[in-house]
């Protein structure tokens, strides 16, 4: 019996561990987005969003397994983000951003992460990417 509370008690604390580093380990699929508009405003102070800027944002956005706590969509219901408190954000909610939610700001936050939450930094990933990725993310916006 002992042995199995102390199996337990493992088990919990690797499984909190690995949702607390990765906030998107594992490959999720963010999802078709066929009809999206070629360019979005909102990217960054004179900037718009392009196909392609979309494209490989969401391909970052799968490679870092950001829908694992984000969602496919970016609505904070991603099954990982079920255990975080506090909860991902949910891009769509865009008055809910501590840091700002252009694509400049959305760059900073995966440069930095924040602080007392699961969102780790993202600055093993290059500036050109970071953005690509924000991109995505003020895409999902409208999601």
């Amino acid at each position: 019996m002992k042995h199995r509370w102390i199996y337990t008690i493992a088990l919990v604390i690797v499984s909190l561990a690995l949702v607390a580093v990765q906030c998107g380990g594992g490959e999720e699929n963010s999802g078709e987005q066929n009809g999206t508009e070629a360019t979005e405003s909102g990217a960054e102070s004179g900037s718009e969003i392009s196909e392609a800027d979309i494209e490989k944002g969401k391909q970052l956005y799968q490679a870092n397994a950001c829908a694992t706590c984000h969602g496919e969509l970016g609505h904070g219901d991603g099954p990982a983000g079920a255990a975080l408190d506090p909860k991902p954000r949910a891009f769509n909610k865009v008055a809910d951003y501590k840091q700002g939610s252009s694509a400049d700001e959305i760059a900073n936050t995966l440069l930095t992460g924040v602080p007392g939450t699961g969102m780790a930094a993202y600055a093993h990933l290059s500036e050109e990417d970071r953005m690509a990725l924000a991109k995505y993310v003020v895409h999902l916006q409208g999601m």
